[in-house]
């Protein structure tokens, strides 16, 4: 069975389901760009997603036979081509801005969404949330990571104003408030040239 969703007025996702195989391809414009052709059933799947600057092909097994999640293909609707899957790192940025989450406590949480120094974390600690939500990139400020954080939890609104370290107390208090220990994000969408042709150490899931 095949399936065409519509992304934007040029581009559209292929999605062929035929038996034990799954392929999925972009069409731009006037061109078929190949994402993925696996062999899939009901334990192993080839999916996609997208969002403004890629459309993502990757495959995944399930609790029975925990095959890991693999980004096959990424194509880059701005730049019209395929990403180099050879890199490493372009595959997990890709894997945290679109299809995985990775999950942080309220005390990252809290230091990232007030501008003054809540006290609340180590030194080693500090930069963790920061780095993995810009997946690196300088040119992404303070002020973006906090709408972003706010946008995904409007319910840390209260919080975000702060202006002197906390005490035990009070950490506490907020946490009982917000009855949340762990807060999941997707690293900020972006367009991850920056990055493409420089491989780097990966983040620790």
């Amino acid at each position: 069975m095949e399936k065409i969703t519509k992304i934007n007025d040029s581009l559209s996702v292929k999605e062929d389901n035929r038996k034990n195989r799954t392929i999925i391809s972009v069409i731009d414009g006037d061109k078929e760009v190949l994402l993925s052709d696996i062999e899939t059933d009901d334990y192993f799947w080839n999916k996609w997603v997208y969002d403004d600057n890629y459309v993502v092909a990757y495959s995944r097994g399930c609790m029975v036979n925990q095959i890991p999640l693999t980004v096959e293909a990424a194509y880059s609707i701005k730049n019209k081509r395929l990403l180099n899957m050879k890199n490493e790192r372009i595959k997990e940025l890709l894997e945290f801005m679109l299809i995985c989450k990775k999950g942080f406590d309220l005390t990252q949480i809290l230091t990232e969404i007030n501008s003054s120094d809540l006290g609340l974390l180590s030194d080693d600690k500090k930069d963790e949330l920061r780095n993995y939500l810009t997946s690196g990139n300088k040119n992404i400020n303070k002020k973006d990571i906090m709408s972003y954080i706010l946008e995904a939890y409007p319910q840390l609104e209260k919080y975000a104003s702060l202006t002197e370290k906390l005490s035990v107390s009070e950490y506490r208090s907020i946490r009982e408030e917000l009855d949340e220990s762990t807060f999941w994000l997707h690293a900020i969408p972006q367009d991850l040239s920056f990055v493409e042709d420089v491989p780097k150490k990966k983040l620790k899931k």
